[in-house]
């Protein structure tokens, strides 16, 4: 596999993060703990908040994450409650039993 020209540019994600980080911490260790390709690589890589780029996300776009992930939960905790699935139109369920138990 081939290596990126630039590691200070390489990105990692998730699980692939959290692995490279793992060796990364044995690397710091005890560099000899891993291959020459990698100590090459580590020695001109440095983790996410290491380096001298501040890589965070600017307030407004947190807020519109965060506002948009608030939306999803509540669509998938309650759009059940206004969904249509009957392709008949019939009326719905607990209106049929509404009427059945009603004491009137």
């Amino acid at each position: 596999m081939s290596q990126p020209s630039d590691p200070a540019g390489a990105r990692f994600h998730g699980p692939n993060l959290a692995y490279v980080l793992e060796i990364y911490e044995g690397y710091r260790a005890d560099p000899a703990s891993v291959d020459e390709g990698t100590r090459g690589f580590f020695e001109r890589w440095s983790p996410p908040g290491h380096g001298a780029k501040d890589e965070r996300l600017p307030a407004a776009a947190l807020d519109k994450a965060l506002k948009a992930a608030r939306l999803v939960e509540g669509i998938s905790s309650f759009g059940y409650a206004a969904a249509r699935l009957d392709p008949l139109g019939s009326a719905a369920p607990w209106i049929r039993i509404s009427r059945l138990t009603s004491t009137a």
